[in-house]
């Protein structure tokens, strides 16, 4: 795919509202590494939302020398933050919660984006059932929250594309992703979460797609309502990167550089936090500084930028 010839103020404009949110989200992390966000029940959120921004930045487009050492040495802190929110059975939404499939796979990604080495097939194989399904946890009594989850699956698969062994267990999950396509959200307002980050994981395993991509992602994604936030729009654009369609990324782009806010993107009320035994209609969960979605933004226009190399090159 080759995003075509990019106008020059068009692209100013990208690597502009790039190099404010790496500058905001680098002015957001605490003395101890932490990225922060949200204000729920166990407190803010830590080595979840800090291996998502420091996953990001990893693969964020840099003005220059001086901006990747500050990226670097930001990075490293939050490497060291995040290994030392782990426990045994993995990483939790905080220190203060136990382990579940989706904060530990969005650690893995970063801590193996950063290039350490772990047993992330290890910690990840009590969550994945025998047919692929991930479950987000598996102790017993927390009801619905037990159940296998599309928007966990695709992101549990990623992180097994940068760990040795894991390839029967991530063929698993492939194949779970494909019959379900486009998936359904649970944890997450937008429907273009689930679309996006299932693209991206059958873009990445041809082996498992021979037909290629399932129609079914591009028609849920046609079908969706209107954008609601910066951070569906930049699930979008990481879904027309993963179609290879050009013309509807640069729409995606042109929207995420009219939300653009300086410092940062504006936070998106898109987090649920479902009730365990019901399926009560819930507001979603508010941003407390945009972490999230400043860092996606940040990064779908980063993947943008460096086409047209092959999305599956950056994949995990």
């Amino acid at each position: 795919m080759s995003r075509g010839p990019v106008p020059a103020p068009f692209e100013r404009a990208i690597r502009a509202a790039i190099a404010g949110g790496i500058d905001y989200l680098l002015s957001q992390q605490d003395g101890d590494g932490f990225w922060r966000e949200f204000d729920l029940a166990p407190g803010p959120s830590e080595a979840w939302t800090t291996a998502w921004v420091g996953w990001c930045l990893t693969g964020a487009a840099e003005r220059g020398p001086a901006a990747r050492v500050r990226v670097q040495a930001a990075l490293a802190r939050a490497c060291r933050a995040v290994m030392s929110a782990k426990g045994d059975a993995g990483w939790g939404y905080n220190r203060r919660t136990g382990a579940d499939a989706d904060s530990t796979a969005w650690a893995l990604r970063f801590c193996a984006a950063q290039g350490m080495a772990l047993d992330g097939a290890g910690l990840l194989a009590p969550y994945i059932d025998a047919g692929g399904g991930v479950h987000t946890f598996v102790e017993p009594g927390w009801g619905r929250w037990t159940d296998a989850h599309d928007d966990v699956a695709a992101n549990a698969g990623l992180a097994l594309l940068a760990m040795p062994k894991a390839g029967a267990t991530l063929q698993r999950i492939v194949r779970r992703v494909i019959e379900r396509c486009p998936g359904h959200t649970f944890w997450w307002s937008t429907q273009a979460y689930c679309i996006a980050w299932g693209l991206r994981l059958v873009s990445a395993c041809p082996a498992q797609a021979p037909g290629g991509l399932p129609p079914g992602f591009r028609r849920a994604l046609d079908a969706l309502a209107g954008p609601a936030s910066c951070f569906d729009v930049a699930h979008r654009l990481l879904a027309a990167l993963a179609l290879h369609d050009a013309g509807a990324a640069n729409s995606w782009c042109a929207v995420l550089l009219d939300q653009w806010q300086a410092p940062a993107w504006p936070g998106s009320p898109v987090l649920l936090v479902p009730d365990r035994t019901t399926a009560t209609p819930l507001d979603p969960q508010a941003e407390m500084k945009a972490l999230l979605t400043t860092s996606i933004c940040v990064r779908a226009l980063s993947e943008f930028l460096r086409l047209p190399d092959h999305i599956a090159s950056s994949a995990t």
